[in-house]
């Protein structure tokens, strides 16, 4: 309802509604201020960083019944799993905000740093060698 109210120009929302996405935008802003400051995060612009996370997750979650619904009438193609696409969006989202290391490459973001407010995610096992 709110995503087609957004759609609508948001002139029937009240301003109890209108202040929950500022709220996200005023964490995601606060959130990528403290990586840059901490030599986590290279320097992004906060609005668009919030408007490319929260816009893939809205429109993910917002088209599951159709991508439901499509992928029944496509044998061997099943609709991604809700936590798959999560877990992918917090890959693009931490190599894409990683900082650039000495040397030119991008931090690992999958190492530790001084930020504090980035979630880590799991290392990948490496096989085991004999």
């Amino acid at each position: 309802m709110m995503l087609r109210a957004l759609l609508a120009g948001g002139m029937h929302l009240d301003p109890k509604t209108i202040a929950m996405p500022l709220r996200v935008l005023a964490a995601v802003k606060r959130i990528v201020e403290r990586g840059v400051r901490d030599g986590a995060f290279r320097p992004v612009n906060p609005m668009l960083t919030h408007l490319s996370l929260v816009g893939s997750l809205v429109f993910f979650f917002g088209t599951t019944r159709f991508r439901e619904r499509v992928s029944s009438r496509q044998r061997g193609i099943a609709p991604p799993a809700a936590d798959a696409y999560v877990k992918h969006i917090q890959d693009l989202a931490s190599h894409g905000l990683a900082a650039a290391r000495p040397g030119g490459r991008a931090r690992d973001a999958n190492r530790p740093s001084r930020c504090r407010t980035r979630t880590r995610l799991p290392a990948k096992r490496q096989p085991r060698r004999s």
